[in-house]
């Protein structure tokens, strides 16, 4: 289910680290390569998406992103918006940029936009240009 570890494993190592990610996180991964059963996506989305993503297992990718998608609150759409802009996950993007657009009142009105300008302009400017495009 990946090439990521299809190249580890081909390598010879007896040994591999996955120190970037929780433990937790870790297992519910491997689990999945191993047996196709889709980890707690409502407790630990954000966090498979990421190893997903990482280790090229697309399905599992798309699953947390459908999962990420379905639970976007007015608090939570920035830091999905960033993840999704993180991660080349062009349609997670656009769910993100669509639901800021119909709630960009209240979601502007949050510490996450104000920090996303500070830290992510280039991504605010995108935003902004979505919004306009609305208003026309």
């Amino acid at each position: 289910r990946s090439n990521t570890f299809d190249s580890m494993f081909e390598s010879g190592e007896s040994r591999y680290e996955l120190a970037d990610i929780d433990l937790e996180v870790a297992e519910h991964t491997l689990r999945y390569i191993y047996t196709g059963l889709v980890p707690p996506l409502g407790t630990y989305g954000r966090e498979i998406f990421v190893a997903a993503d990482k280790y090229q297992l697309d399905s599992l990718k798309m699953l947390a992103e459908d999962s990420l998608a379905g639970s976007l609150t007015v608090e939570n759409v920035i830091h999905v918006l960033v993840l999704a802009d993180q991660h080349s996950a062009s349609k997670l993007k656009q769910i993100a940029l669509a639901f800021i657009t119909k709630n960009a009142r209240p979601v502007m009105a949050t510490e996450a936009w104000e920090q996303m300008g500070v830290e992510r302009p280039l991504l605010l400017m995108q935003l902004y240009k979505d919004l306009v495009q609305v208003k026309k």
